[in-house]
């Protein structure tokens, strides 16, 4: 793998870039000693990702052990074992698992305690000066996965980092931040111009168009993706643990294996195919482009086995891409034909390979598949002289990249530009032309407004008139996407009336402005403000999600 070396005005300090995946998790930090920018290396492995597992010893009072050790414990007795537990942040995010005695919020908590434990432990230090931690893109857009950023954000104030001390990155900008870092490395100057980042990881898809200027700034300018989890058919969204647990189901149905999702078997066989899928990347790219060109002289022909109680059950290329087209393609084409409509609206040439990438990271992009599928809807039809895929990443580098990028933000080296993600404001209902009663949606806060201008809330200057218990006003939230795709309105209702100043007065004449803004980890809180000029506030997205479950 590359070493990336730190310029001479970086940041001084101990200071780390974590991404937080929902397979595995990867420490990139600058090392002093060297001069180099480096990958943390758990003491259980030799890999630089540790597994985002956590297991709990019955027996010894809930001892905790996390990474290569828990996952070894996955399906030993007396072990509450936890996975995926990233994918269950949101909503309801303290709330015991179902089946299980923890919440999400808990074990979260302890994973990333003990991951920071053992690299200061590893680093010989006490503290650290700052953490840029990753989080996917596709948060902000799903309902249930709303909550999931503050969630994480308190995690971290009930570990002791003041607000000052770490800072939450999207997983998409810390890639593009690596990549703008290589090119410097490569080319010997800036990339100016647009980077479509397809990350692709173990629990989510985030597509998203970046663009990168002079100085080291980047911006987000559009995001499309996947990934909230399903807790009705409990499927984990569309990535890389879905591919998995499809290619066990089909595996059990066509082989009559006895056992059932989550259960012992399921898992060892899941958890086998998963290592076999990593430890053998290249022999299975190099045996998908050869079925991909010919699927008839493939078919039928193992590319490994799992083994279970004796016997083996083998892998053909074809089970992959059943699985893959099931699962993954249906949600990758779709976002990739929503980020070409933004490609459009922003009046991008994505022709032209001096000023447009497409960057693949995550540890599932490393799947053959997944490329294929991107490469095509690009028109790209050879990697060698389509300079719009020059990647400047080894394959490895795939899975560090956001790790790696986060680390080079946390130490300054590049400056992301931060803009409000969606539209905030009020709903007023009134008559159209034709006399019709009909919403009209007032905006409070736009859409690509500098978050910088919102850290303090922005009022309307209308006023609007309450005169019964709970209000019953209605607020929108909206992501820019074409047709009010993205629009959702909410009734703030009984549930919520604490927010009202006074509400319950017998006062005629009461009226309530609407606010909002914006932190530096793109959360929202809305304000109201009374004739008093009393003001309350709370985080729009807690308040969402209590109006949700008081509907339920």
């Amino acid at each position: 793998m590359k070493e990336y070396l730190f310029s001479k005005n970086s940041k001084p300090g101990e200071i780390i870039g974590l991404d937080f995946g929902t397979t595995n998790s990867t420490i990139s930090y600058y090392n002093k000693e060297s001069g180099r920018l480096d990958s943390f290396k758990s003491s259980a492995g030799d890999a630089n990702y540790i597994p985002t597992v956590v297991a709990y010893n019955n027996m010894k009072n809930d001892e905790i052990s996390i990474g290569y050790s828990a996952k070894l414990k996955i399906t030993a007795k007396n072990f509450d074992t936890y996975e995926h537990f990233k994918l269950l942040l949101g909503t309801n995010a303290d709330k015991s698992i179902e089946g299980k005695t923890k919440s999400p919020t808990k074990v979260a908590h302890d994973f990333i305690k003990n991951l920071l434990d053992d690299y200061k432990t590893s680093r010989n230090i006490s503290r650290l000066d700052g953490i840029v931690m990753t989080v996917p893109e596709t948060w902000f857009r799903e309902e249930s996965n709303r909550t999931a950023r503050e969630n994480i954000e308190g995690i971290f104030k009930a570990l002791g980092y003041k607000d000052s001390e770490f800072r939450l990155e999207s997983e998409p900008i810390g890639a593009a931040a690596f990549f703008c870092w290589s090119y410097k490395q490569n080319e010997k100057k800036e990339y100016i111009g647009y980077i479509t980042v397809i990350d692709y990881g173990g629990g989510t898809l985030d597509v998203t168009l970046c663009e990168a200027m002079s100085g080291g700034k980047i911006k987000i300018l559009e995001r499309c993706g996947h990934g909230e989890y399903n807790k009705i058919n409990k499927t984990n969204g569309c990535a890389g643990v879905a591919f998995d647990e499809t290619v066990i189901e089909n595996l059990v149905k066509d082989k009559k294996i006895s056992c059932k999702k989550g259960e012992k078997n399921f898992i060892r066989l899941r958890t086998s195919f998963e290592e076999n899928k990593i430890k053998q990347c290249k022999d299975i790219t190099a045996n998908l482009k050869r079925y991909y060109k010919n699927k008839s002289n493939m078919e039928g022909e193992s590319i490994f086995s799992l083994e279970l109680n004796g016997d083996e059950f083998e892998i053909c290329c074809e089970d992959l891409n059943k699985s893959f087209s099931e699962v993954n393609a249906p949600k990758l084409k779709d976002s990739l034909e929503q980020i070409k409509h933004h490609f459009t609206r922003h009046n991008i040439n994505t022709n032209t390979p001096e000023n447009f990438k497409v960057l693949l990271v995550g540890g599932f992009s490393n799947f053959y598949a997944v490329e294929k599928e991107v490469r095509e809807f690009f028109g790209a039809t050879s990697r060698d002289i389509d300079k719009r895929f020059d990647q400047l990443l080894e394959t490895r580098d795939r899975a560090l990249a956001i790790s790696m990028g986060a680390a080079l933000i946390a130490s300054e080296e590049f400056s992301i530009v931060h803009t409000c993600m969606h539209s905030y404001g009020y709903v007023r209902y009134g008559t159209n032309e034709s006399d019709e009663v009909v919403p009209f949606y007032i905006p409070i806060v736009e859409k690509g407004i500098n978050i910088k201008e919102l850290s303090e809330p922005k009022f309307t200057d209308a006023k609007e008139y309450v005169r019964h218990k709970g209000g019953k006003l209605r607020i929108f939230i909206d992501d820019g996407r074409p047709n009010n795709v993205g629009r959702q309105a909410y009734a703030l209702d009984e549930s919520v009336k604490e927010l009202f100043p006074n509400v319950d007065d017998r006062d005629n004449d009461k009226w309530y402005q609407i606010g909002f803004s914006v932190d530096k980890n793109q959360i929202p809180t809305i304000h109201v403000r009374d004739k008093y000029n009393k003001v309350t506030k709370t985080s729009l997205n807690k308040l969402i999600e209590k109006i949700g479950i008081s509907a339920q």
